[in-house]
């Protein structure tokens, strides 16, 4: 009698999609999708995971898995080595025996599954090429015949034809698309994404872990209630899509590095509390390192003794449990603000692109807290964030209140990614094996 198919063999899971290790909202959705994925798959042997990001050699030890991938300098690079790999995987699909695979072939073509974690990487508010090099890791897949699912994201939008056309094509391709807001329903909806079921989930990050660390806690200076702590999470990227009446890019960082340093001393100027400042990406290119813009804000602070500057490098289950000591949260990315809002911390977000309204706005009530820099002067923006900051503090009871009866749903729907992406991977890959013992 054949044996059941959970006790068959171990499932291979390829995570694709992911930039780089040093993007701990990145590693924070990877490691809430690993722990998924291993409850739903409840095999004699747990799931092996190799993850395929595009930078694999920046601090993979910080991905916890098996890494593959390939070195590149520049676009023109990539485009050649991505060609290359794509030729010998057709090559081994044709001619499986004859040809000998390297590490990188051997781990892509043996897998059961590619799942993509792109977070809101499908889209062209990073420019054209970002869609395309996630789009390159859809293709290996289809060229591959492995099933791809899209597991909760933010995608689009797409405003060139050519974009659009392709990812329509390969995400029409995928067995299974999660959302983590409504937007990015409708869009892909009126984008014609017909073949794979679409479905409106939550951000994987949700269901993070926190893990304790000594050196954060001495960050929040033995605290046992008092002074009351503020955090601060610094983005090195956002100037980029603020001050539209600034034109030249040093001069964007340099007056959102002084509106920062300013911002700091009118907390401690105003209130009693402390200031954590703290990064949360630290690469892989220099130009995406928070911890420059940390210290460069540091710099212009006056009030220095009521501020904590966090510079080392800590993985997101540190930083969470950072997060959770908070009595508030200004964050310039938003994967610290999910953080904050699955411990009951309130923050004020800074947003430039849709996914905040959706993942924070929408789901979790706090549209009054998000600040969109894309329209903003310095001044204004200053303006805003004071406001804001001071209507969080005055109602953060109330927010708590609200996150602590949003949550339960929240994480149900967080965890809605696992139990669809399970159930599919036992579907498809029982199908294979049964193929494979017919044949």
């Amino acid at each position: 009698m054949q044996k059941p198919l959970k006790e068959y063999r171990k499932i291979k899971i390829v995570f694709t999609g992911l930039y780089s290790s040093l993007n701990n909202g990145e590693l924070a959705m990877l490691f809430s999708a690993k722990n998924l994925l291993s409850a739903v798959l409840p095999r004699e042997n747990p799931p092996t995971f190799v993850v395929f990001p595009i930078y694999p050699d920046k601090c993979a030890d910080r991905y916890e898995s098996k890494v593959v991938g390939f070195r590149f300098r520049g676009h023109l690079e990539f485009v050649v080595k991505a060609m290359l790999l794509m030729i010998q995987c057709v090559l081994f699909r044709c001619a499986k025996k004859t040809l000998r695979k390297t590490r990188l072939v051997d781990e892509i073509t043996s897998a059961d599954v590619f799942v993509d974690l792109s977070g809101d990487s499908i889209s062209d508010d990073y420019g054209m090429i970002s869609t395309l090099m996630r789009g390159y890791f859809f293709v290996l897949g289809i060229l591959l015949d492995k099933p791809i699912l899209v597991l909760g994201q933010t995608i689009g939008p797409f405003r060139s034809p050519f974009t659009r056309a392709f990812a329509r094509y390969f995400l029409n391709k995928s067995k299974l698309i999660t959302l983590r807001e409504k937007t990015s329903l409708a869009y892909l909806q009126s984008l014609g994404i017909n073949s794979a079921p679409l479905v409106l989930t939550a951000d994987l990050a949700f269901l993070l872990e926190p893990k304790y660390n000594q050196e954060l806690d001495n960050a929040c200076l033995g605290r046992t209630g008092e002074p009351p702590l503020i955090g601060l999470c610094l983005s090195q990227q956002i100037h980029g899509w603020s001050f539209p009446n600034i034109q030249d890019p040093q001069e964007k960082y340099a007056t959102h590095v002084e509106l920062m340093a300013h911002l700091v001393d009118h907390i401690c100027d105003a209130s009693s509390a402390y200031v954590v400042v703290f990064p949360h990406v630290y690469g892989p290119l220099i130009e995406h390192d928070d911890r420059r813009i940390v210290q460069d804000v540091y710099s212009l602070v006056v009030n220095k003794q009521k501020v904590h500057c966090v510079r080392g490098m800590y993985s997101p289950n540190e930083l969470k449990w950072l997060i959770g000591r908070f009595d508030m949260i200004v964050s310039s990315r938003m994967h610290p603000v999910i953080a904050a809002a699955s411990m009951f911390v309130p923050s004020v977000s800074l947003a430039y692109n849709h996914k905040y309204y959706g993942v924070i706005g929408d789901a979790l009530n706090l549209k009054d807290y998000i600040i969109d820099v894309r329209n903003l002067t310095a001044v204004e923006l200053f303006s805003a964030l004071k406001r804001k900051i001071e209507a969080a503090w005055k109602n953060k009871e109330a927010i708590r209140e609200s996150l602590q009866k949003t949550m339960p749903q929240v994480l149900q729907q967080a965890s809605l990614n696992g139990v669809l992406s399970g159930h599919l991977i036992d579907e498809l890959v029982e199908s294979t094996q049964a193929s494979i013992n017919e044949s």
